[in-house]
């Protein structure tokens, strides 16, 4: 049976500014091996070209929307309730995908029956000039993790992967039978909020050791780069979601986990204030860090954080001496 008589794919493309890009994304889209899809480009009001390149395409399978502004997890869910397909894919429209990333993994999932399955990508970085000058590959060095056994072990590695929504291929049905959506005006965390309640009505997390996805991180300033003032509340939302996972899987090192996590969100806040640009003092910048510090969520994750390295002891020491100046200087230099 030909692929196009198969499964339908549901591709979701949210679009806002991004009229330099839009076209390269749209035409890997249409250069899937897997013919058999549809490709809702979901505008939110975007006030360059998108909407009009995005028109420009005759193909029968592109359908184009345009709505009014309201952020990427409201333009996801707006298209995730126009869907027709058996299966949903998540792309954002600044970045661009090899050709056999459906047939690939629509054919794991149809074969093995699963809700959902995770796959590797490429992070490149690009210069001022356009040019490519460095290229992270991230590939899964397991094949699952199954709910109840631990063996393998949910490391940070791994964990960064959950935190995406373009690295994974979703089954319609199992999102909506548990009534999952992005959170609305939710920024930064909004991908790994909708991945882990998932992933915690699953049994089993399956992975694609192969590499699909070439996420590119632009010499501009980008969603990750803006200052968010609330950047540490949205670090303790993902772990709260993250301590419900590890319950719900009974993972026996959630503390462990925990205590990573908590760390790594303390050090991405700290970059937050610092390198993002933004209008505080140097006051109002130490405030934040110490108020960081002496938060409850803090306290309560760090201690079960085990560091590997000197400067791991120290930045830890750092925190629970609520030692700001030393905490920041650690930071920094990571």
């Amino acid at each position: 049976m030909r692929n196009h008589d198969k499964q339908m794919v549901s591709i979701i493309l949210p679009t806002y500014k991004v009229e330099k890009y839009l076209e390269k994304s749209i035409r890997s889209i249409l250069n899937q091996t897997w013919m058999n899809f549809e490709l809702l480009v979901v505008v939110d009001d975007s006030p360059d070209n998108s909407l009009q390149i995005a028109r420009s395409f005759s193909d029968p399978r592109i359908r184009v929307f345009n709505k009014p502004h309201g952020g990427l997890s409201d333009t996801r869910n707006y298209g995730l309730e126009r869907t027709r397909g058996t299966y949903v894919y998540f792309m954002d429209p600044d970045d661009w995908i090899d050709p056999g990333l459906l047939e690939d993994n629509v054919q794991m999932l149809e074969k093995e029956k699963l809700d959902f399955i995770v796959f590797g990508y490429h992070h490149e970085q690009e210069n001022e000039k356009g040019i490519i000058e460095s290229r992270r590959t991230v590939i899964p060095k397991v094949h699952f993790y199954k709910k109840g056994n631990h063996e393998d072990k949910i490391d940070g590695y791994h964990l960064e992967m959950f935190g995406y929504a373009w690295n994974k291929v979703y089954r319609k049905s199992f999102i909506d039978r548990h009534q999952f959506r992005f959170q609305k005006g939710i920024s930064l965390v909004e991908d790994f909020l909708f991945n882990l309640p998932l992933f915690t009505a699953s049994r089993i997390i399956r992975f694609n050791s192969r590499c699909y996805y070439h996420y590119v991180n632009r010499h501009r300033d980008s969603l990750i780069k803006k200052f968010r003032s609330n950047s540490f509340d949205l670090i303790k939302m993902k772990t709260v979601v993250l301590e419900q996972f590890a319950n719900a899987w009974e993972l026996p090192y959630k503390e462990e986990l925990l205590g990573e996590s908590i760390v790594r969100g303390i050090n991405y806040c700290i970059y937050n204030i610092y390198l993002c640009k933004n209008s505080l003092s140097a006051g109002q910048r130490e405030e934040l860090v110490n108020s960081i510090v002496h938060d409850d969520r803090t306290s309560d994750l760090i201690r079960y954080y085990r560091p590997r390295r000197l400067k791991d002891r120290l930045y830890k020491e750092s925190i629970q001496l609520k030692m700001v100046d030393t905490l920041t200087r650690l930071a920094l230099d990571s």
